[in-house]
């Protein structure tokens, strides 16, 4: 303060500090004064003492009006000098804004950096946790074939192969059966296209591996092609048996279905083979009844209903045969016979009722 004291000592108006200051931008202090008097105030002018000297002071000239025709004016005196035409203030200041930015470049590179191996740490602890299996190829000749550059811990027991053995090889000379699989397919598709694709459950074999695999299959920017993938194989045995069962209980209905057909033809049947021994059994039983019926007539009679109601007495049987080998009760006997004597025994027990029908000529055979 005492040397802005000293320094304006002898002035009286704004005009003699012409040969004393100016500002930076070149103008007189006169001038200067003149043009921020209509304006009220004036913030932060850097002006600086005229003189011989290569260093040269510096101040900051603020002006403010406090009344109609009083302005006040202040002065700040800088540590700033200059060498050659160069303020070194500005210079220092420079270099201090940039020595921060190179700071804040710095930590900012650093807190990058720390994120970047985090998430390569994330990355690698994602890639090797994961329940399944991860492989990435790297497209080869023109993509026809998939050299594999990473292959995850979930990948090796999937496939029931070693990382070590499976990376820098290609696809079709570690899983050779690959060619034509819908794996190979998507991977030349996505390959191409560039769009994610999902593979349906297959099933691959070879002399080391087999099972169901289900796919999804994305390209990398790099051009990496990435499949995720998961053994099925326990889904789709479900799945199988699942469907098996579903055709055994189809064939089991339509069993079904088959035998109440058959039951109710049998019981149509049945009614008509009750119902002919038992008419022939009433009527003659009736007719029997008449006086006028020779011996001959009665006797005759009387031979029908015996026919019939023996008739009527095998099919009462033979039904209930039947029901009781559905049921369970009625025990079948495995035994060695004579199939002559057996068809010669029905020939002898139909032939008559055959040939009474006149439908056929009835011999008799032997085989």
């Amino acid at each position: 303060m005492k040397e802005v004291l000293e320094l304006v000592s002898t002035v009286k108006t704004v005009f003699d500090l012409d040969d004393l200051l100016i500002a930076e931008n070149g103008l007189r202090f006169s001038t200067l004064t003149e043009q921020f008097r209509t304006v009220g105030n004036i913030e932060n002018i850097k002006v600086y003492v005229i003189g011989s000297s290569s260093r040269r002071r510096s101040f900051l000239f603020n002006a403010r009006t406090i009344e109609q025709n009083t302005l006040l004016i202040q002065f700040t005196e800088t540590t700033a000098f200059t060498e050659n035409g160069i303020d070194k203030a500005e210079v220092k200041k420079s270099f201090d804004i940039l020595h921060e930015e190179l700071r804040q470049t710095q930590e900012e590179l650093t807190l990058t950096r720390m994120l970047v191996e985090n998430s390569e740490l994330s990355y690698l602890h994602l890639f090797e946790n994961i329940s399944s299996g991860v492989a990435i190829y790297h497209p080869v000749d023109n993509g026809r074939d998939f050299r594999f550059v990473d292959f995850n811990l979930a990948a090796e027991r999937i496939t029931n192969s070693k990382r070590n053995e499976v990376i820098g090889q290609a696809l079709l000379e570690k899983f050779p059966n690959m060619r034509g699989s819908p794996l190979y397919r998507a991977l030349q598709e996505v390959n191409r296209t560039g769009q994610h694709k999902h593979i349906y459950p297959f099933f691959y074999k070879d002399r080391f591996r087999e099972g169901w695999r289900e796919n999804d299959i994305y390209k990398l920017p790099s051009g990496e092609i990435v499949a995720i993938f998961n053994d099925v194989t326990e889904k789709m045995e479900y799945v199988n048996q699942i469907r098996t069962q579903n055709k055994e209980l189809k064939a089991a209905i339509k069993k079904v279905e088959e035998t109440e057909r058959l039951k109710t033809a049998f019981l149509q049947n049945l009614s008509h083979e009750v119902r002919t021994p038992l008419n022939a059994i009433c009527g003659f039983s009736n007719l029997l009844r008449l006086n006028t019926l020779t011996p001959e007539k009665q006797n005759e009679y009387i031979d029908i209903i015996n026919d019939s109601s023996t008739r009527l007495l095998t099919v009462i049987t033979d039904v209930l045969t039947i029901s009781s080998i559905e049921t369970g009760v009625e025990k079948i006997y495995n035994s060695v016979f004579n199939l002559n004597d057996l068809l010669a025994e029905v020939f002898e027990n139909y032939k008559d009722d055959v040939e009474k029908k006149e439908y056929f000529n009835v011999h008799k055979f032997w085989i």
